[in-house]
C-alpha cells in the first residue's frame, strides 16, 4: 500500500480552531456519518463485486435524509475504491470492508498479501493495518507503533509537544506509507496524544468518518468526529 496515495479534503470544521469543541462536533454532525446512523444503516449496506451498495429496504428504518447521508458517503468510499492501483490486491473482509495489504510485526516495513473472501478485517499481530468501510476508515496502530512513536517524539519534547509536520516525519522514519500517515496526522491535530495514550498493551485503533459533499465543509474526511480507541 505504500504506493497508495488518497486524496484527502480536509472538513473545515476540523480547523474551526475558535469555536468550542461541542460547537464543532454538533456542526460537523450536521453534514457527517455518526456512529448512529452507522448503527442503523450498516445492515443494509453490502458489497457486490467490491462495490458499496445500499438495500433497497433501508428505507425501512432510515429517513429520507439519512439515505441522502448514506448514499453520497458510499459514492467516496467507492471513489476511493477506484483510486487503488490494479497492481494491489484488493478483497473483501468478513465485515464487509475491503483491504490491500498490511505490515506485520516482525517484517518492520514489509508487506504481506491478503487473499480471498472473508479474511480478517483487521490484523491486530500487524504493525499497523487498516480497513476501507462505507463510513470511512479504520486504521490500526500496534502497541510497538505506538512504542516507536513516543520513543522518536523524544527527540521532539515528547508527543505532546509535537507539531504535525514532526509526525510525518516520525511515520516516514517507520515506514508507514504517506496516505495512511496523513490520516493519522490530521486526526493528532483534532486529537492530540491520544493516538498514542490510548493504547494499553494492545494498540490504537482509529476511526475517520466521512463528511458529506455539496455543502459548505463537506467532502473527505471529517477530523473532527474521528474515534481513537483501544484495541
Amino acid at each position: 500500500m505504500a504506493t497508495i496515495m488518497l486524496v484527502l479534503l480536509i472538513s473545515s470544521s476540523a480547523l474551526a480552531a475558535q469555536e468550542t469543541k461541542e460547537t464543532q462536533e454538533t456542526k460537523a454532525g450536521n453534514f457527517g456519518v455518526t456512529e448512529e446512523l452507522i448503527r442503523k444503516a450498516d445492515p443494509y449496506v453490502k458489497l457486490v463485486s467490491k462495490k458499496f451498495i445500499l438495500s433497497e429496504n433501508a428505507s425501512n428504518t432510515l429517513t429520507k435524509q439519512e439515505i441522502e447521508i448514506v448514499k453520497k458517503a458510499l459514492e467516496q468510499a467507492n471513489a476511493q475504491v477506484e483510486k487503488i492501483p490494479a497492481t494491489q490486491h484488493l478483497t473483501a473482509t468478513e465485515r464487509n470492508s475491503l483491504k490491500a495489504s498490511s505490515q506485520s510485526v516482525e517484517s518492520g516495513i514489509g508487506t504481506q498479501s491478503i487473499n480471498g473472501i472473508g479474511t480478517q478485517s483487521i490484523n491486530t499481530s500487524a504493525y499497523w493495518d487498516y480497513e476501507l468501510l462505507w463510513w470511512g476508515y479504520r486504521i490500526f496502530l500496534s502497541h510497538q507503533l505506538t512504542e516507536d512513536i513516543k520513543a522518536k517524539a523524544l527527540y521532539y519534547g515528547g508527543i505532546s509537544a509535537i507539531s504535525g509536520g514532526a509526525l510525518s516525519g516520525i511515520f516516514a522514519a517507520l515506514g508507514v506509507p504517506t496516505w495512511i500517515a496523513s490520516i493519522i496526522v490530521w486526526v493528532f491535530v483534532v486529537k492530540g496524544a491520544q493516538i498514542v495514550y490510548a493504547d494499553n498493551g494492545n494498540g490504537v485503533y482509529i476511526d475517520t468518518f466521512w463528511s458529506i459533499p455539496g455543502i459548505p465543509g463537506g467532502g473527505g474526511l471529517n477530523f473532527l468526529l474521528s474515534k481513537v480507541y483501544a484495541a
